[in-house]
């Protein structure tokens, strides 16, 4: 599944702790430890990615955007991983002390957080992004901040024949609360692989609410890696909508670390053609008193397919975890498949955990029923797409900026 690539001609530039980074990722991508999990590959079908032919997209030429500064407590634009404008904050945002910056700009003294991820199936790839990683962002909230306006930070991704490889650090300290809306947008007819890695923390008390939109081309492949750490008392809600990509394969991954913490993991996939969307998720219970939920909406078309593996890993220390995961899939085409395999391990006495997938066509009476209001068949399974869609993203504060990329996807009716 691996094909030997070229080395990224960007390795030695930038900032001294991205350049040791990057030469650390790069030689253990040459030299893995660990070969690729055939159970962490199960039921997918594998595309060619010909990495062997991918290289660091060349920088674009800088060019004058309009930033949106008035609906966002901040803003930053990249086009094929190279930073263009933004990083305004709101006024209210820069006087409290808001960091919003490209990575290249953030000293390694002040890179004072790193990021745990378990290995759940695509251990080479990570060191693939690491390597090609020239650029992403960094958010910091500072204690007791809270940040009133969504931040935003929009990835452009356009060159032909590239390997992108955007990366994100959220940095909530102690009861900060932000909302922020991370968006991978793609050209059709744009050859390419994005490999992106997004590291959420939130300290003690704090709350992140983090939104993310895969909207890839139709030839661009990608690979994502979410990572959600929440500390004593702190929430996560994460809610990532899956609408591009021929094949992509999405790692989501929670640590509740402290107790009382809480993360909710949302994913929404609509999925068409021959796409393929390949999710795996793992919560990790570490400390007593946590909680998380997991819900998976999938609604396939034509001969799409996706894959959904999820585990809930409670550790002996933490008792009293309440964890539950659910993965629902609606296939509107006889010719769409969708598989399950939800997952336990519990290693405590005094939980509650449990799992749950349901994979359906839409129910007949329930078609016979707007039928006889007078809605043709096609606006009938429209109506309900709409109202899975609705449902997944009526609560979010990005909900109308969501809508609009999956409108003009044409994933579901407007």
């Amino acid at each position: 599944m691996i094909i030997p690539c070229e080395e990224p001609k960007d390795l030695d530039v930038g900032p001294r702790w991205m350049r040791e980074r990057r030469q650390a990722a790069w030689a253990a991508f040459q030299n893995p430890k660990e070969r690729l999990d055939a159970e962490s590959w199960r039921f997918v079908r594998m595309p060619e990615l010909a990495v062997a032919s991918l290289k660091m997209p060349e920088r674009p030429s800088k060019a004058r955007l309009s930033v949106e500064a008035e609906n966002w407590g901040g803003h930053l634009y990249f086009k094929d991983n190279y930073f263009l404008s933004g990083g305004l904050l709101s006024p209210a945002a820069k006087e409290a002390g808001v960091r919003l910056m490209p990575l290249s700009q953030w000293s390694s003294q002040e890179l004072a957080f790193d990021a745990k991820m378990d290995a759940i199936g695509s251990e080479p790839y990570v060191q693939l992004q690491a390597a090609f990683c020239n650029e992403g962002a960094v958010l910091w909230i500072p204690e007791g901040v809270k940040v009133q306006e969504p931040i935003k930070i929009h990835h452009r991704l356009c060159a032909t024949g590239a390997l992108v490889a955007p990366r994100l650090w959220v940095l909530a300290e102690p009861r900060a609360q932000v909302s922020v809306l991370w968006v991978l947008e793609g050209a059709d007819g744009s050859e390419g692989l994005c490999c992106s890695r997004v590291d959420v923390f939130a300290a003690a008390g704090a709350r992140v609410d983090f939104h993310s939109i895969q909207a890839l081309g139709n030839q661009q492949k990608s690979f994502q890696w979410h990572n959600h750490h929440a500390q004593r008392d702190a929430q996560i809600h994460a809610l990532d909508i899956h609408l591009g990509a021929p094949y992509a394969r999405f790692e989501n991954q929670a640590y509740l670390a402290g107790p009382g913490s809480h993360v909710q993991l949302n994913s929404l996939t609509l999925a068409r053609g021959h796409q393929q969307f390949d999710q795996r998720s793992f919560q990790h219970h570490n400390a007593p008193h946590s909680t998380s939920n997991l819900l998976y909406k999938n609604v396939l078309w034509d001969q799409a397919r996706t894959i959904f593996s999820g585990m809930i890993r409670v550790a002996p220390l933490a008792q009293h975890t309440d964890a539950y995961q659910a993965n629902n899939n609606l296939l509107l085409s006889d010719e769409a498949e969708a598989n399950a395999l939800p997952g336990l391990e519990i290693q405590a006495n005094e939980v509650r955990c449990s799992h749950g997938a349901t994979t359906s066509q839409i129910d007949p009476e329930e078609l016979f029923y707007l039928r006889s209001r007078g809605l043709t068949p096609q606006a009938a399974q429209d109506l309900i797409v709409q109202g899975i869609v609705d449902g997944m993203i009526k609560e979010s504060m990005v909900a109308e900026e969501l809508k609009a990329f999956i409108g003009l996807r044409g994933a579901c009716a407007p």
